[in-house]
């Protein structure tokens, strides 16, 4: 698969963000879980990313209702993959390059580093004001 085709189809159709959840050692304290993901109906299309990148492609739900295609979600697993696929992508991103720089900075940090949190907010805050 092309850079650049994917790079648009992940601009469209896909979303970085991230779970944030209590520690249940230290209830303080908030965890950061990045999630990279593309939904489509095209199953073909994610399936070519999975080749490329790797990842995981899965049944996102199942609609019941009539005339309704099966939703797919393709998400790189490990971090290297979504590593690997974001340094691909990014130079031809335009609605998610923010999103992906600053996912990239935060696979770099070390793992109680603060600025994780700062990321994933502000990745957070982007989603809010112009869509994942």
């Amino acid at each position: 698969m092309d850079a650049r085709y994917a790079a648009g189809f992940f601009d469209g159709e896909g979303c970085i963000t991230f779970i944030l959840t209590a520690d249940q050692r230290r209830p303080t304290t908030l965890r950061t879980a990045p999630w990279v993901t593309v939904g489509n109906t095209n199953r073909q299309v994610l399936e070519s990313l999975q080749n490329w990148w790797g990842g995981r492609l899965e049944e996102a739900y199942k609609n019941e209702r009539p005339n309704r295609k099966q939703v797919w979600r393709w998400a790189p697993g490990k971090r290297a993959e979504m590593e690997s696929f974001l340094k691909a992508v990014l130079p031809f991103l335009i609605v998610k390059r923010q999103h992906a720089e600053l996912m990239l900075e935060f696979l770099t940090l070390p793992r109680m580093s603060p600025r994780k949190i700062e990321i994933a907010l502000e990745v957070r805050k982007l989603n809010a004001s112009k869509g994942g």
